[in-house]
């Protein structure tokens, strides 16, 4: 299934960059864009699953003085956060 997460705070390609490999040892596919501020992922994982795979790296991120936040988005609209 395909995924969307909204990062505001993806403002270059070193974001981009940064968020394709932080978040390739659990997704696939992963497409990140800094402009729209959007990184785009497939897995096969359930919704759970995803919701903790992200809070996870994302708090390691402000554990790191790194002010990423992100919202859930999918393209499946039956699927809700």
């Amino acid at each position: 299934m395909n995924y969307k997460i909204s990062v505001p705070q993806m403002h270059c390609t070193g974001c981009d960059a940064l968020m394709k490999l932080t978040l390739e040892d659990d997704f696939q596919n992963i497409k990140p864009d800094h402009k729209n501020h959007i990184v785009e992922f497939e897995s096969d994982k359930n919704i759970d699953e995803i919701k903790q795979i992200l809070n996870k790296i994302f708090d390691e991120f402000r554990e790191e003085k790194l002010v990423y936040t992100f919202d859930l988005l999918t393209k499946n609209p039956k699927l809700s956060t």
